[in-house]
């Protein structure tokens, strides 16, 4: 079973055959699960207390969850409905190939874009602390 993961036909069979439901119930779960951190991440970056920056990132994630469950339940309704095209395996790949890149983007803002931009606001703010107001 695991060897078929290895072969180009098992991925790119243009009339794959459907899930058996084990399948089908368990990436429904996934594709939930990443529609409800979308919602709550989304809530989170509304209601964060903490600074912009932390509140940018929770509103990168949830983007990306809402986009990975959207795009996931398009392709799982595409297989089970087995059409011809839509319904590749390969479909999935792609999926957690955007699902890395989020989580890479969304990991390179944390470690390094957001560092710099605390630091120029902290030295923006302090310069400003002494001009005058209008």
């Amino acid at each position: 079973m695991i060897s078929q993961l290895f072969h180009l036909s098992f991925w790119y069979t243009v009339n794959p055959l459907g899930f058996s439901p084990l399948f089908q119930y368990g990436f429904f779960a996934l594709f939930a699960l990443c529609a409800i951190l979308a919602a709550l991440l989304r809530v989170a970056s509304r209601r964060s207390p903490r600074d912009v920056h932390d509140r940018i990132a929770f509103g990168m994630a949830a983007t990306g969850f809402a986009t990975l469950s959207v795009f996931g339940f398009v392709w799982l309704f595409c297989t089970y409905e087995e059409v011809p095209l839509f319904g590749v395996r390969a479909w999935f790949l792609l999926w957690a190939l955007i699902g890395l890149a989020f989580a890479a983007r969304i990991v390179w803002y944390v470690k390094k874009e957001a560092p710099v931009l605390r630091l120029k606001n902290q030295s923006k703010a302090a310069v400003n602390k002494y001009l005058p107001r209008r």
